[in-house]
């Protein structure tokens, strides 16, 4: 599994965990969304 991550994204995905705007679910939906299964 690997990240498909542009820095923008990490930097605001890290901005909302910090300022509590994101709760366990939509963490765990936000990080999905964002990554991709290699076999």
């Amino acid at each position: 599994m690997r990240l498909l991550l542009a820095e923008d994204d990490i930097y605001s995905f890290v901005i909302s965990i910090s300022e509590g705007r994101m709760n366990t679910e939509s963490i765990i939906k936000w990080i999905k969304s964002h990554t991709t299964k290699k076999d």
